[in-house]
C-alpha cells in the first residue's frame, strides 16, 4: 500500500488535532482518513498564513513541533 501523506506536510485531523504526516497515524497516512474514519485534510499555504495572522505564530504538528515551509508569493 502506497502512503498517501507527505511526512513533511502537516494535516488537520478529527477533532482539530494538527500533525505532520510523520505523526499521523497509520490509517491516515494510507488512507487519508483518520481511525474514526473522518477525512484528513492537508494544510495549504493560505490557511498556513492566516493561521500566523490570526494566533502570531506558525502552526505546528502537536507532537514534534514542525512547521511547514510557507511560500510568500
Amino acid at each position: 500500500m502506497k502512503q498517501v501523506t507527505d511526512d513533511d506536510a502537516l494535516y488537520h485531523l478529527d477533532g482539530g488535532v494538527v500533525l505532520c504526516g510523520a505523526h499521523c497515524g497509520t490509517s491516515a497516512k494510507y488512507t487519508g482518513r483518520d481511525i474514526s474514519g473522518q477525512k484528513i485534510y492537508r494544510i495549504d499555504d493560505d490557511y498556513a498564513r492566516a493561521w500566523i495572522a490570526e494566533i502570531g505564530e506558525p502552526v505546528k504538528c502537536e507532537r514534534c513541533g514542525k512547521t511547514p515551509p510557507v511560500r510568500t508569493h
